[in-house]
């Protein structure tokens, strides 16, 4: 069920529906493709460990060959996930998954398709390069592949599904002009995209991006006591900028609680160079008003 759906931009009032747009890059909510690929396969694991030296912004050749001179920082697999770590997930995507493989996991999890939903979708674009660097470059998260804000709900939903995508619906039930229904939805799901073992896998490495990863600022004050009291939440930041005009991808997407996922949230937000909040800001605000405050809200039952 989609319990929110929203949109807006403050420089194109009109610029009409966001939320289903697809041209966004997807930037490094599409690890979490590559992750689920590199553990469905067989061919990394949460604790594989990676050596680097270099692609914090970029990637170059030398970023996914290795260096012992230059390679002094070393990673897992699910520390990368929580750090967003470029080289770490570009080397292991260009050594252990080749073109296929990316295809047929980006394919399953909806990129290049028009996802099902109440409202006419448009495909996602997507684009699995031959070039051996691009395609390492694609797989950490450097453009190739977009997304709308429905799409990377849907990825944290699947995630959160034990690896089968639900379908979106925004409608519950019709009524006829005497209040009969006479049309309901139920739950149902689109497609098994991933078994449940791999999205529990992923689910658990996407666990470091809140504890204290790349979105830990935005889910515990500077103190360190949580915003989620007793909530451990599964998400993933995405960065990127475009120019001409410059534009700043901030996503969140992801789900809570980890360990029986009730809520799955996608928050993208585009900030010129004056900007105020990240996307994991407001992604923490509708969780914590969805788990905390709407609960604590209600009224108590005698």
């Amino acid at each position: 069920r989609v319990l929110a759906y929203v949109s807006h931009s403050s420089a194109n009032p009109n610029a009409g529906d966001r939320a289903r747009d697809p041209s966004p890059p997807a930037a490094s909510v599409f690890k979490l493709v590559t992750s689920a690929a590199l553990i469905d396969t067989g061919t990394a694991l949460p604790g594989t460990r990676v050596c680097y030296g270099g692609g914090a912004s970029r990637l170059a050749l030398s970023d996914i060959e290795d260096n012992p001179a230059r390679d002094r920082a070393c990673s897992t697999l699910s520390d990368a996930v929580a750090h967003s770590t470029n080289a770490v997930i570009a080397k292991l995507a260009d050594r252990k998954l080749n073109r296929a493989s990316l295809e047929r996991y980006a394919g399953a999890f909806g990129f290049g398709q028009s996802l099902p939903f109440d409202a006419p979708t448009r495909p996602s674009p997507a684009e699995v390069p031959d070039d051996r660097l691009e395609r390492a470059r694609m797989a950490a998260g450097f453009w190739h592949m977009h997304m709308s804000p429905l799409h990377g709900a849907l990825i944290a939903a699947t995630l959160a599904n034990g690896g089968a995508m639900p379908r979106p619906t925004m409608i519950e039930r019709v009524l006829d002009p005497s209040g009969q229904v006479i049309d309901s939805r139920q739950a149902s799901v689109f497609r098994n995209v991933i078994s449940r073992a791999t999205a529990k896998t992923v689910g658990g490495m996407m666990v470091g991006t809140v504890s204290h990863g790349t979105a830990h600022g935005a889910f515990y004050d500077p103190k360190g006591l949580p915003f989620l009291p007793g909530i451990a939440g599964a998400g993933k930041t995405g960065s990127l900028s475009s120019e001409r005009p410059y534009r700043a991808y901030s996503w969140w997407v992801g789900y809570a609680p980890e360990s029986a996922p009730t809520i799955a949230v996608a928050v993208l937000i585009v900030n010129t160079p004056k900007w105020r909040i990240k996307a994991s800001y407001l992604a923490r605000e509708a969780l914590r008003y969805y788990l905390v405050e709407r609960k604590a809200a209600q009224p108590t039952r005698r």
